[in-house]
């Protein structure tokens, strides 16, 4: 009787489940489209109206897909109602094919971003914002990689912000700065400021890898040793007035040390620099010590030998 009892339990759950199934395909969309907004948790759909009924207090909800994340609208959830906040990136007229050759194209629409998974670009004519931003000439793609697939149990691709999640404080993070961060809190993706790790060096995030020899390690190590350095201080800008110490670019312009708009320091390729001359340097202090040690150990041996003459033939000591 027990057993007949499971059974029919188990059956009238297969059907529920059937019901609830077929009630959601019912109420989803009918035109086949796919929506790109939060699927669980509190957050609507689809991106709400300014002013409506919202359910929980600071709740904030992304929405869409583009792969440039601060590009997303979102909403949150205020005493008033939903604040909302559009999509702040423009979308350009053609987006150019996102392969190796996008970046440096000319391009029309300032701050227009395109993207895939693997690759985003935007439009500017501004570079790096440190140690000093300069903007100037004509807009062109400046491109990166795309956010980097999270960490271990995370979504492999930037979740919208308000989507459900677990376990309960969780943290993922996409970006080596750490302004791509969230957390699972209450039940939902937040975001959060995490630890800034840049420049990423994993080597899932390089390609055509090549590692440097012995005679490469030698040019470089040169080429930092060579490089004139000099004070100076900025014209204009929040960073003008004290004396700095550096290169210039125009001293040399092809150095792995600038970046690639040829207005910027490449730290990280700077500093590289630097460590190459240290190995090199290290290597050749090395040598330098074996071949002393070389040397006096024939020394030891040459007045080992004539010691031993001396001792066996007394008159060669006269």
């Amino acid at each position: 009787m027990l057993r007949i009892d499971a059974v029919a339990h188990q059956a009238i759950v297969l059907v529920l489940a059937v019901g609830v199934a077929a009630c959601s395909a019912a109420t989803g969309p009918s035109d086949g489209s796919v929506d790109t907004g939060p699927t669980s948790g509190p957050c609507p759909a689809v991106l709400p109206t300014a002013g409506g009924t919202c359910p929980r207090l600071n709740l904030v909800c992304g929405y869409g897909d583009n792969p440039r994340v601060e590009c997303r609208p979102n909403a949150t959830c205020t005493a008033s109602g939903w604040t909302v906040a559009p999509a702040p990136c423009p979308a350009p007229a053609a987006c150019p094919d996102l392969g190796d050759a996008a970046a440096g194209q000319r391009c029309t629409t300032m701050n227009a971003t395109c993207g895939t998974a693997r690759l985003f670009c935007t439009c500017t004519n501004c570079g790096p914002p440190y140690p000093v931003q300069m903007c100037s000439g004509d807009p062109t793609w400046h491109c990166s990689p795309a956010p980097a697939t999270g960490s271990a149990g995370c979504p492999a691709e930037y979740p919208n912000l308000g989507t459900a999640c677990a376990p309960e404080n969780q943290t993922c993070s996409y970006s080596c700065e750490g302004n791509l961060t969230l957390a699972c809190q209450g039940g939902v993706w937040v975001s959060m400021r995490g630890e800034n790790m840049c420049p990423i060096s994993s080597r899932r995030a390089k390609r055509s890898i090549e590692y440097v020899g012995e005679g490469e390690l030698d040019r470089l190590a040169h080429a930092a040793l060579t490089t004139r350095l000099a004070t100076y201080e900025y014209v204009a800008g929040p960073h003008a007035g004290p004396r700095r110490l550096g290169f210039i670019i125009e001293d040399q312009p092809t150095s792995l040390a600038v970046a690639a708009d040829g207005a910027h320091v490449d730290l990280y390729g700077y500093t590289s620099l630097l460590y190459a001359a240290v190995q090199s340097q290290e290597r050749r202090i090395a040598q330098l010590g074996a071949d002393i040690a070389a040397m006096r150990h024939a020394l030891i041996a040459r007045d080992t030998r004539a010691l031993r003459r001396r001792t066996l033939d007394p008159d060669s000591r006269r």
